[in-house]
């Protein structure tokens, strides 16, 4: 299966698990691209072996989270018993840290690199 056949089927996944609009599919497609690219970069390979799918996914699907096209449920940040009280998180801290998150990848994509790439230093 070649790359862009498989941008396809993994867009066509997220929109599926998200009940995402037709207008929703060129942002959805777009992410999944800039995805792929990050990946294949980063792993100095052509293709996109079939184990990173799931990896391309996650990382379109936490990007569309960050651009709110796919709605991330409130996280609850306390609980109060008496009279009963419920506080939410912000969704702007939501936001980001979908995008900290954007950086964990790197390890899971170590093992797919070519030979002879180096690993990026920490800072």
């Amino acid at each position: 299966m070649t790359v862009p056949e498989q941008i396809e089927r993994i867009a066509a996944g997220i929109k599926r698990a998200h009940s995402l609009s037709v207008a929703d599919e060129v942002m959805v497609r777009r992410r999944v691209q800039m995805a792929v690219t990050r990946i294949l970069s980063s792993c100095n390979r052509d293709d996109l072996p079939e184990e990173l799918e799931i990896v391309a996914a996650q990382m379109a699907e936490d990007m569309l989270r960050d651009d709110t096209v796919i709605e991330t449920p409130q996280q609850v940040s306390s609980v109060t018993r008496g009279d009963t009280s419920i506080s939410y998180r912000d969704k702007t801290s939501n936001a980001k840290a979908t995008r900290d998150y954007l950086q964990d990848y790197e390890d899971m994509l170590w093992r797919y690199r070519k030979p002879g790439v180096p690993r990026r230093e920490e800072p």
